[in-house]
């Protein structure tokens, strides 16, 4: 039922209509990516899982509207409001950018529901080096990685999602992809 609208036409009929079946397919759709690009940001997945509770929260009771301007979906504005709301979590928490190299964590992460990434010990010291690589990245780098790459969000959304501009977005990238050819160039990962 709903799987041939868009994310704009499940998101109107929500708002709209009272339609509670378009936000239940929003949510099933958004909430484990979304909870996993807040936890790379907050640095917990509890705290992460809360943050995106937070933001469908909002969603839901209308503090935060969704309003196409710009050229601009769904998906970018939901997670410019979660890059906003996990910022603002670290600042009322007055957590630095100290990022945490916990292996357990790391794995944690790749082992969660819906993450088929953890096929062996030798596939998963590699995932947790790469995360341990992209740890050691920026916080602005680390976004637009994962946004572009992991996300599939072009230039474009990623400027509208961090507010940097669409040149920033490039250099962050070339940075970012640059640093962790460093990091990983004695692993298997290249």
């Amino acid at each position: 039922m709903g799987t041939d609208r868009t994310d704009e036409e499940l998101y109107e009929s929500f708002i709209v209509r009272e339609d509670e079946e378009a936000m239940r397919i929003l949510f099933e759709k958004y909430c484990d990516p979304l909870t996993f690009f807040i936890g790379r940001i907050v640095n917990d997945p509890d705290d992460a899982e809360d943050i995106m509770m937070d933001c469908f929260a909002s969603v839901i009771a209308g503090s935060a509207r969704f309003k196409a301007r710009g050229g601009c979906s769904f998906k970018t504005w939901l997670y410019a409001v979660a890059k906003k709301s996990a910022y603002y979590f670290l600042r009322k928490r007055h957590v630095t950018e100290s990022l945490d190299d916990d292996d357990n964590r790391i794995a944690d992460e790749l082992a969660a529901p819906g993450n088929g990434l953890l096929k062996d010990e030798e596939t998963q010291e590699l995932y947790k080096a790469l995360y341990r690589a992209l740890d050691s990245l920026s916080a602005d780098q680390r976004t637009v990685l994962y946004l572009k790459y992991f996300e599939d969000m072009d230039t474009e959304q990623i400027s509208k999602v961090t507010g940097k501009s669409i040149r920033q977005i490039y250099k962050l990238t070339d940075k970012g992809k640059s640093r962790l050819r460093e990091l990983l160039k004695n692993t298997d990962l290249l």
